[in-house]
């Protein structure tokens, strides 16, 4: 079965700079106006509203074409609406203008990892690290990326010095887990997953992926236990629907395996021929 990740964080947005609409009479009167915009932009975009955000960062960037700012939040806003290439030229344009900007590193390897393109990413979380080595969101990054790839020693690194950073995210100890679990430590896995649901009762991965470790462990009744909570608060969970047919299977509950063989095919899912002809043979049914 698939394992979930938390996958990425939210996106920092740089602090507002420059005076208000109300002074841009004075000297500089485009300059000003540009700065209104930029702040205004600014505060679109923590609210989440990337349309207005985008057009009114294209005006702070009409009135001034050298603002590194203008262009970091117009990617970042571009981003969230996935219009990856305009993010990636926008978050080039900020670093061209200031190479030291490192929340432009973290956001431009965001916009690699939504391409696929992990390796580029892992470079650019690196630079954020180097320039701002608290940026605790570009280590959890990175080990998302390392954990993808495969690499779970790098990972568990990662993911140490993000919860060194921040210690109560949740997601972060889900990810940690999954690492563990994939180099055998399953005592320490299951030790994340628990801090993370002390942490978010409702996260549906954390529940999912102790269910796992559990189903690996022979504990079908946990297991089942833990798919139950992951699909009471996700009902469309297809892996939770997965992994619970396969625990009801080892429960030699057959019946129920094929409710939920059903369901999840219901949601899109599948399953390996393999476990479906086992299935068949131990229930003697053949649907």
């Amino acid at each position: 079965m698939r394992r979930l990740l938390a996958g990425f964080g939210v996106l920092a947005v740089l602090c507002m700079i420059g005076g208000s609409f109300s002074e841009a009479a004075g000297a500089e009167p485009q300059e000003k106006i540009g700065s209104y915009y930029l702040n205004r932009g600014i505060r679109y975009l923590a609210r989440d509203d990337y349309e207005a955000a985008a057009a009114d960062l294209t005006q702070a960037i009409a009135r001034n074409p050298e603002s590194a700012e203008a262009y970091f939040n117009r990617g970042v806003a571009y981003r969230h609406m996935n219009r990856l290439p305009e993010a990636l030229a926008d978050l080039n344009k900020a670093l061209a203008l200031n190479p030291k900007m490192a929340e432009a590193y973290l956001s431009r390897g965001v916009v690699y990892s939504d391409q696929g393109e992990n390796d580029l990413a892992l470079v650019d979380y690196t630079r954020a690290i180097n320039l701002k080595a608290d940026l605790g969101l570009a280590y959890f990054n990175r080990g998302i990326v390392h954990l993808r790839q495969g690499n779970y020693t790098q990972a568990v690194a990662d993911f140490d010095q993000a919860l060194k950073i921040n210690p109560d995210k949740a997601e972060v100890y889900v990810n940690r887990g999954v690492a563990h679990k994939q180099l055998g430590r399953s005592d320490r896995a299951l030790a994340d997953y628990d801090q993370a649901l002390r942490l978010n009762p409702q996260l549906a991965e954390a529940y999912l992926n102790r269910g796992l470790v559990y189903g690996q462990k022979g504990d079908y009744n946990r297991a089942v236990a833990d798919f139950d909570k992951a699909l009471k608060i996700n009902p469309k969970s297809v892996e939770a629907y997965q992994s619970r047919a396969v625990a009801y299977y080892s429960k030699k509950d057959y019946a129920k395996a094929w409710e939920d063989v059903q369901s999840a095919r219901d949601l899109g899912g599948e399953f390996p021929p393999e476990f479906l002809q086992a299935l068949r043979t131990a229930s003697g049914r053949e649907n």
